[in-house]
């Protein structure tokens, strides 16, 4: 790349150019100028004209996030995934429900287990337990999850479509 200072009208179209792929915070965009060669100030102009405009929404892509992400993810996973993306997750996961939270991970043990019979064996719960934990949940969300799964003597929720990320 040659030492010419970049445009920020450039800049700002290969921004809106990249907003149009795909929904990001305003530190994914940060980075990504940077990586472009833009400096601070350059970014923080672009950043701020985005949200002056309304193109640019860090607390509306959590929620986004977190409604698209929380039907199979713990409260634990989704901030780690939001701090990642440079946002403060206290606000967004403050409103979800630890009912919610329970709901999610006994989809998520559901869809593991698929039509096979509830695992009785200690080994292979305690394998669907570490899943569930590495999606994200609490212990008392994946206890919660099995009591479910355990209770339930239908087989309805298999015939439930629901779509997984």
């Amino acid at each position: 790349m040659d030492n010419q200072p970049l445009d920020d009208q450039k800049l700002f179209e290969y921004t809106l150019r990249s907003l149009g792929a795909r929904d990001q915070t305003s530190t994914e965009i940060s980075r990504k100028l940077a990586r472009r060669g833009a400096t601070d100030e350059q970014c923080a102009r672009i950043i701020e004209r985005l949200i002056r405009v309304g193109l640019l929404s860090d607390s509306d892509y959590a929620e986004r996030f977190v409604e698209r992400r929380g039907t199979t993810r713990g409260k634990m996973l989704l901030g780690m995934e939001l701090r990642r993306k440079g946002i403060d997750p206290a606000p967004v996961l403050a409103e979800r429900s630890d009912d919610a939270d329970t709901d999610a991970a006994t989809h998520t043990l559901r869809r593991r287990i698929g039509s096979k019979p509830v695992p009785a064996d200690r080994d292979e719960r305690q394998k669907l337990s570490a899943y569930l934990a590495r999606r994200g949940f609490n212990y008392s969300a994946i206890r919660a999850a099995w009591q479910r799964v355990d209770s339930s003597d239908d087989l309805d929720w298999l015939e439930t479509p629901e779509s997984d990320e």
